[in-house]
């Protein structure tokens, strides 16, 4: 069976923070993918003082994967990408 990882890299208190969520479909992991960025787009304008609180979303279309980064310096503050890996079940 294909299952959808969503991996979330982010770097909003400063150290690296990874979260993993397993879905159903690569469709499912799209959508929280974009429901999961609007979430740290909110959570970094309350954690950055201007004038660093501007933020560009970019999506490369080859690999799938989302970067925000901070507008006015350019620092990444979080990484998305939703991966597909067969899950084997042992019993």
């Amino acid at each position: 069976m294909i299952k959808t990882t969503l991996i979330v890299l982010t770097w909003l208190q400063g150290a690296p923070v990874v979260q993993t969520q397993t879905l159903e479909s690569d469709h499912a992991c799209r959508a929280v993918a974009e429901a999961t960025v609007q979430m740290i787009q909110r959570q970094a304008k309350t954690n950055m003082s201007a004038p660093h609180n501007a933020l560009t979303l970019s999506r490369d279309e080859r690999t799938d994967e989302w970067t925000l980064n901070t507008g006015a310096i350019g620092r990444e503050v979080a990484r998305l990408r939703c991966v597909e890996a067969e899950v084997v079940s042992v019993r």
